[in-house]
């Protein structure tokens, strides 16, 4: 982990210096790997995951791509393609990860020591249906991550098909609304490929914007983080969008160029469970 300290590269930013010393060298850069090294990651708890096996609500939402010119929502709805959003909500209520899961969907990593250990911040994306800020700790540098939470997500309802690939529809207040069928809503175009510094001793969170019309063009979003106990995203909201409905339009009244540090969530939103799992791995048998 020492070695990694200094490393603070993004995945962009290293390409980006590997094809500089490629360009620049009078022979060709040469690019290893292990075989049989890379392993799919995990991750204990947290929101949704598009596989579980454990715990109340063991789903598996695989699915291949209908044939092209297919109209969404299917009519009647149909599970011959897979269903996309299975058990993302039980009873009308969004459901919560349980056990180690593939780390599905989570996209663009930052990740920073943090101690003896690795702290990620992720952008946590069902396709047409959420974009949220998730953070994460691992032990073993990246292939298992244990959830410590999570902010600045798009809407907080659910599918009215899951067996809907495009999510048309949402339920709100009962009712089937127009969601990934309405280009002025944000669909899972949120805030984004998260980076973390600290400037004058206070850690700044930076994203894209990355809502229709603003993706690309945009200033950087930015937050101050306020990181308590085991919440490094304490004193964001749990939504980015202030729409009591789920269109976001205005951009500019979902996502201003500067969001002020809201006021901080209660420390109950820590996954103890994680939590304690965490100190169990990182102490001596011994001492277990």
């Amino acid at each position: 982990m020492l070695a990694f300290r200094g490393l603070l590269f993004s995945a962009a930013a290293s390409t980006a210096l590997l094809t500089n010393v490629n360009a620049n060298a009078d022979t060709p850069v040469s690019i290893t790997y292990v075989p049989k090294s890379l392993a799919e990651a995990s991750i204990a708890g947290g929101p949704w995951t598009l596989h579980q096996v454990a715990g109340r609500n063991p789903h598996d939402a695989s699915g291949i791509a209908p044939p092209v010119g297919t109209k969404t929502p299917f009519n009647p709805p149909t599970t011959q393609f897979g269903t996309p959003y299975a058990g993302y909500c039980m009873r009308g209520r969004v459901q919560t990860a349980q056990g180690f899961n593939p780390m599905q969907p989570y996209y663009f990593p930052f990740a920073r020591p943090n101690g003896w250990w690795i702290q990620g911040f992720f952008d946590y994306r069902p396709r047409n249906q959420q974009e949220s800020t998730v953070a994460a700790i691992s032990t073993d540098l990246g292939k298992s991550w244990f959830f410590e939470d999570q902010a600045l997500g798009l809407n907080p309802y659910c599918p009215a098909d899951p067996t809907d690939p495009d999510n048309n529809n949402v339920i709100v207040n009962g009712v089937s609304t127009p969601y990934g069928s309405d280009p002025d809503n944000a669909a899972d175009n949120g805030l984004g490929h998260s980076f973390v510094m600290t400037i004058g001793g206070v850690q700044l969170l930076y994203q894209l914007n990355r809502a229709n019309g603003h993706i690309d063009s945009d200033q950087l979003v930015v937050h101050a983080l306020k990181p308590k106990a085991n919440l490094p995203l304490a004193g964001l909201p749990d939504l980015a969008s202030t729409s009591p409905g789920p269109t976001c339009l205005p951009r500019t009244k979902c996502f201003p160029g500067s969001l002020p540090p809201l006021a901080e969530r209660p420390t109950t939103r820590t996954s103890l469970a994680a939590a304690s799992m965490i100190r169990r791995r990182s102490l001596p048998t011994a001492q277990r």
